[in-house]
């Protein structure tokens, strides 16, 4: 990644620290790469500038982190070896990322809380709500006397 895309940072630690966070999105690794300090970060969030900047490089490394948990939900090769070490390649999914991916990119569809009406659910309320008149009939003093 060129770090022209944060052009408007000039302190090369800065920049060089969001450059890093953007390809990795761990604070401690892009401290490491960029040689500075991890806690430089928090007293450079109070520049306006270095903020916006970073929430960009947030950004960018969620959608590597998306890309990555996409990959895996597909499935990659790893290699294993029999006891007489020869190897061989199978092919492994993450059904966890595949579900994580759905509720993502389909929440309408995939949601744990996917709310679903029935006749009982309905009537329910239908009844509630013939209830809650008759009530404020008789607190109104507009009420039949029922036989």
């Amino acid at each position: 990644m060129s770090q022209s895309v944060f052009s408007e940072i000039k302190h090369p630690k800065k920049r060089a620290f969001l450059v890093a966070y953007a390809q990795c999105g761990m604070l401690t690794k892009a401290a490491e790469i960029a040689g500075c300090d991890r806690n430089m970060h928090y007293h450079w969030k109070a520049d306006r500038v270095y903020a916006e900047a970073f929430a960009l490089a947030q950004t960018m490394a969620a959608d590597l982190h998306e890309e990555e948990a996409t990959r895996r939900a597909f499935g990659w090769d790893e290699t294993r070896y029999t006891n007489d070490g020869t190897p061989y390649t199978i092919k492994k999914f993450s059904d966890t990322l595949l579900i994580v991916r759905l509720k993502a990119l389909k929440p309408d569809q995939y949601r744990d809380n996917l709310k679903v009406e029935s006749e009982i659910t309905i009537h329910l309320e239908s009844s509630l709500t013939t209830g809650m008149k008759r009530l404020e009939d008789v607190r109104s003093g507009h009420h039949r006397r029922l036989a």
